[in-house]
Parts: structure tokens; C-alpha cells; sequence
């Protein structure tokens, strides 16, 4: 039998992880990173998804907008904070540093 994902599958595992365990993971591991270092999308991705991880990637990226809509995270694109509605191409995911807060 051939093992090989299918859309089907990929799909299957995309709807079982919801948006609230990709928040978990994403802020656990901006946590263990540090305010100074940032995540891949695609580290979450990977954790939660396995080999289908691809599936996962636009449910991530969405997380990510709007955790940095809430003000919980900072979206870099070559080191460089950017606007979260303004991602075209590879990002990261940062903590937000104390002097960054909109509260602060």
C-alpha cells in the first residue's frame, strides 16, 4: 500500500489542529526562543503537522496575524518588523520586547 499523503489527508490533519493549539505553540516557542530570537512559521507548522506540515502553514501565518493584531507578537521580514496584512513572501514570528508594548 502506498503511503504517500494525499490532499485528502493533508486536509484531514489541517482541520484536526485548531487555531487555539497552533497559538499555543506559537507562543511556547517564542517563550523558549527568547525576546531576542524569532520562530519560522514552518517550526510550528512541522511540530504540529508532521510530514503534511505544508497543510498547516496558511493556518499558522493566519495565528500569527492575529496574535500580532493583538499586539502578542512582532512579524519580521529580513530582521525588519512589518505590518501584519503587508506578508508577502517568507516572515518571522518575534516576541514582543518589553519597550514594544503598546500598554508600556
Amino acid at each position: 500500500m502506498d503511503d504517500t499523503p494525499t490532499l485528502q489527508t493533508s486536509q484531514t490533519i489541517a482541520q484536526n489542529i485548531d487555531a487555539q493549539a497552533i497559538q499555543r505553540c506559537i507562543l511556547q516557542k517564542l517563550k523558549q526562543r527568547g525576546t531576542e530570537k524569532s520562530i519560522c512559521p514552518s517550526e510550528v507548522a512541522r511540530e504540529l503537522g508532521g510530514e503534511q506540515w505544508r497543510s498547516l502553514m496558511p493556518l499558522v501565518r493566519q495565528v500569527g496575524i492575529e496574535l500580532a493584531d493583538a499586539g502578542r507578537l512582532v512579524i519580521t521580514q529580513q530582521g525588519h518588523p512589518i505590518h501584519p496584512h503587508a506578508i508577502k513572501g517568507p516572515v518571522r514570528f518575534q516576541q514582543i520586547r518589553q519597550h514594544e508594548c503598546p500598554d508600556s
